[in-house]
């Protein structure tokens, strides 16, 4: 049961009516009289007494302490906030050929962390096609290219596909480029495929989430690899601590749980969801390691995220990181193998909405749905499951405009049409949103 404090009107009547009831000659009422201000006065009194035990009650549990009492109750837990961090990645440096790029090399907020040159970098194909004006080329495994820096192609029995090209990234393993006329779609030969530039990891010169950048953003002469730079975090908010503490006390003693091995992970910093994959049969399927892959029993499978970076999936080094951490902190059992243990980033579902009405249509009920629909996915959306076209209907009819107070009346989209399905490993997440 809630507890109810007076407000200080009630303190003032309830003073009257005693002070009337003990001196009923004078009259407390009246402005400016010793009784009115001698009521008034005590009220306050009262009242301010009443704001500091009503203060202390906020303080005497978890759910509702903040500051230094808040981590009094994680202390308890051996928790600490978890600090700022810097941001960090891969970024690559056209440039010629034989440069070194020294360690300690400034581009934009960011430096090197480690000497390297620039070279002629060769990079293998699996497919080389053309559509239309279009053509695209799938690499075996990951480049390290960005939107607007140059291949060089060399050896197509078409001419048309030789020569230095401006590419535009599609995903981690193909890109594309504008060619010249029509030659056939299926490019033949000994084809050469190189690019210069140097590989140079990178991190912030400051902490903070600010400092997250998504692949192919500029970064001085450079440009911010596929998987962008990403990690930085800014110190813990009460809320996420709060979160930690409340899981950490809910948490029954055992051997390697879920939810320590949620604890663990969310102690990294940057680390702002964790799911926990266990055994369902008794050989597992899949590639270990690739998202989706089911563990086998022995093993398990940590899928981590980073919502405060674009995308929000975790860097290398936040996975090693949430590794050791589950490993230390999680509890795992003497008989297990730390190569059981998989950390891995989700592979993200992109959803794009389209919408063909909006009312009413203005620019900062646009932003309330985007910033509706990100929340909404944050929150609501569960890892490896879809998404109902009930529940993110929902979601946007429910948007109000933070900026007028006024509610969005009606809307049609044009797409997403049905309910999102996702497959294993895989997670939701808003991708574009247009309007009309």
């Amino acid at each position: 049961m809630a507890i109810t404090y007076p407000t200080f009107e009630q303190y003032v009547q309830i003073g009257v009516g005693e002070l009337r009831e003990q001196l009923p000659d004078i009259d407390p009422t009246i402005f400016g009289s010793w009784a009115n201000g001698f009521i008034k006065g005590a009220a306050a009194l009262s009242y301010s007494l009443q704001m500091s035990i009503r203060d202390l009650e906020l303080q005497a549990f978890p759910q509702t302490a903040t500051g230094e009492h808040l981590e009094m109750w994680a202390g308890y837990e051996l928790l600490t906030p978890k600090p700022a961090a810097h941001a960090s990645g891969r970024i690559s440096v056209p440039g010629t050929v034989g440069d070194i790029i020294a360690v300690g090399t400034i581009y934009g907020d960011y430096e090197t962390q480690q000497a390297c040159a620039v070279e002629k970098n060769i990079l293998y194909i699996v497919s080389f096609t053309r559509s239309g004006t279009t053509a695209t080329v799938e690499f075996p495994a990951d480049h390290a290219l960005a939107t607007s820096m140059t291949i060089t192609v060399t050896g197509a029995d078409q001419a048309e596909y030789n020569g230095n090209h401006s590419v535009v990234v599609i995903d981690a393993r193909k890109v594309s480029f504008m060619v010249l006329g029509a030659p056939p779609p299926l490019a033949t030969g000994p084809i050469s495929v190189t690019s210069i530039y140097a590989n140079a990891p990178v991190i912030a010169q400051k902490t903070g989430a600010e400092f997250n950048l998504p692949g192919g953003a500029a970064v001085g002469e450079g440009f911010a690899q596929f998987g962008g730079i990403g990690g930085g975090a800014d110190i813990e908010s009460s809320d996420e601590l709060r979160e930690r503490t409340i899981l950490s006390r809910s948490i029954l003693e055992g051997v390697f749980t879920e939810d320590q091995i949620k604890l663990a992970a969310l102690s990294v910093p940057a680390v702002t969801r964790v799911f926990v994959i266990r055994p369902e049969s008794h050989t597992g399927s899949g590639t270990p390691g690739v998202p989706g892959f089911m563990p086998a029993p022995g093993q398990v499978a940590v899928y981590v995220l980073t919502d405060d970076s674009p995308p929000p999936l975790p860097s290398q080094s936040v996975l090693d990181d949430v590794k050791t951490a589950v490993i230390t902190k999680g509890r795992l059992p003497a008989q297990s193998v730390e190569a059981d243990v998989f950390t891995l980033a989700p592979a993200l579902l992109p959803v794009n909405f389209q919408f063909s009405q909006i009312v009413p249509d203005s620019s900062t009920m646009r932003t309330a749905i985007n910033e509706h629909l990100k929340a909404f996915f944050e929150d609501e959306v569960v890892f490896q499951q879809g998404v109902s076209v009930l529940a993110y209907s929902g979601a946007i009819q429910n948007t109000v405009d933070g900026v007028t107070g006024k509610k969005l009346e009606t809307f049609t989209l044009a797409s997403p049409r049905g309910d999102i399905v996702a497959l294993p490993g895989q997670m939701a997440v808003v991708g574009s949103v247009n309007f009309p």
